[in-house]
Order: structure tokens, then sequence, then C-alpha cells
């Protein structure tokens, strides 16, 4: 039978371990071409939330958030934060095919692909909530020869 320090040690373990999970940061695999080439398909990135909790998530930023959530099965979406609330955006509206104007509300902000020729982003959706917000991406671990910061500018 386990020493009830071992069952301590185990169970202090496994909460430290959660807690950095769930609220310091993680490794995701991107997958798709909409952020290229800033973010390429396969590359696996470094994440953080603490920026998200935080409220300091900028124009710039490269983040993840939840497109849409069935039955506790969710959808992420990495793109770059064009604006935030308060800004406007001028931007050719894919469903109608003319430029738009439009303004972000309050606790919104407006993402888009690096890509803009492969993205559904806000362009066809509109602005997300702040609360979708899941991390900001910051460190580029894979491939090696790309390991990095993560540009805050598209080129």
């Amino acid at each position: 039978m386990p020493s009830l320090a071992k069952i301590f040690a185990y169970s202090f373990g496994a909460s430290v371990f959660y807690q950095c999970y769930h609220f310091i940061g993680t490794i995701v695999y991107c997958e798709g071409i909409s952020m290229e080439p800033t973010v390429r398909d396969g590359d696996y990135m470094l994440v953080e939330r603490i920026s998200v909790y935080l409220r300091r998530i900028k124009k710039g930023d490269i983040i993840i958030a939840r497109q849409y959530c069935e039955h506790d099965n969710c959808n992420f979406v990495l793109k770059r934060v064009q604006a935030i609330e308060g800004d406007s955006v001028n931007y050719i509206s894919p469903k109608l095919r003319k430029p738009v104007t439009t303004y972000i509300p309050k606790d919104h902000v407006w993402i888009e692909g690096d890509n803009k020729e492969h993205s559904l982003d806000s362009r066809t959706y509109g602005s997300i909530p702040y609360d979708e917000l899941e991390y900001r991406v910051f460190l580029r671990l894979w491939p090696v020869t790309s390991f990095g910061w993560v540009d805050k500018v598209f080129k």
C-alpha cells in the first residue's frame, strides 16, 4: 500500500502539471495553410494563456481561438489579430465581393490568416468575442531549422 507521502507527492505533481497546462501554456501542432508563410502546416508551436487571461492581446499577435463547439468537441483556428475593440476595419467581403467597413465592438477582436487567399476568418464570420481566445502563439519549436520567436508583423 502506498504511503500517504507518496500519494500526496503524486497528487501534487499532477496538480502542478494541470495548472501549468491549463493556465500557462502547452505545445500545439499546426495544420493547414491559412497562416503561411508565418506558420506552416506541420509546425509545432509553444503557446501561452497568461496574455489571454490578463487581456493583453495586441494587434499583430497570433492567437488560437475556439471557432465553434458542439457537444464538448471544439474546433480551433490559428490566426493573427488585425484589430481590437474600438478599431474599424476595411476589407473586401467574400460574401458581397465589395469593400466593407466594420467597427470592432467592445470585448471583440478581428482575426485574419496571413495567407488571405486560403483563410476563413473574420472577413467571413465577423469579429469574435475575446472569450473565444485560448492561447497566444510565441515560439516555433519545430522544424528545428525554423526555431525561434514568432513575428508580430506579417511581412
